[in-house]
């Protein structure tokens, strides 16, 4: 109305601006519960299935992102120390995250009797051609169809393979896990960035509450 000359007002004491940090949302979160059904909904008999099964326990128990996970080559796994040690693609920073049983004897499975290729420095690779996967999103599309095969809700929520990462730092948030090593589980460069898993943890958040007074 200011602009056509109709008042002589802009009216922004009235309706002030308010500014928001885009980037600041609550992120998607799963059970325990709920991504052991994700896990146990791989149908290992499909010709993939000890592979995908592989990707998906990796990032659920291990937080690394898709990108660490589907380019993930022989030389990052340390088998006498349990650990994947690596140079993270997205922040090119080192990270060393533990691997339990469950995902070394699922990757021996996988290396030694389904891997079709044996020439090829990176662990996980397309069944069909025997070469290795030009996508990260390969194991986002994985881990979403194995969520409806679980037939877990996922309206309104994420569920590819981030939702994982986002949903192991909130399980160690409710565990009473410092914040300085969910951090270096992430790999973030900063305890900031961290610091935003603390918005879905609504339990923690109403253990610390205060009442409003009358």
């Amino acid at each position: 109305m200011k602009k056509l000359g109709l008042v002589d007002y802009d009216g922004y004491e009235l309706y002030p601006i308010i500014f928001t940090n885009k980037r600041s949302k609550i992120l998607s979160y799963y059970s325990p519960e709920e991504i052991s059904k994700i896990i146990n909904s791989i149908d290992l008999t499909n010709e993939c299935g000890i592979r995908d099964k592989c990707m998906v326990l990796i990032a659920a128990e291990t937080g690394l992102r898709a990108s660490d996970i589907v380019f993930l080559k022989f030389s990052e796994i340390k088998w006498d120390k349990n650990i994947i040690q690596k140079i993270q693609m997205k922040t090119k920073q080192p990270i060393e995250v533990p691997i339990s049983d469950n995902i070394k004897y699922l990757l021996l499975d996988y290396l030694k009797n389904h891997r079709v290729s044996d020439d090829c420095e990176y662990i996980f690779i397309n069944t069909q051609t025997s070469v290795p996967f030009n996508d990260a999103a390969v194991l986002t599309h994985t881990v979403r169809k194995a969520f409806i095969k679980a037939n877990i809700n996922i309206r309104n929520k994420k569920a590819g393979a981030h939702s994982l990462r986002h949903s192991l730092a909130t399980n160690l948030l409710k565990n009473n896990t410092p914040l300085p090593v969910i951090k270096g589980i992430l790999g973030h460069e900063s305890i900031s960035t961290t610091e935003k898993y603390l918005s879905i943890d609504i339990e923690g958040l109403r253990m610390v509450s205060l009442e409003v007074p009358l």
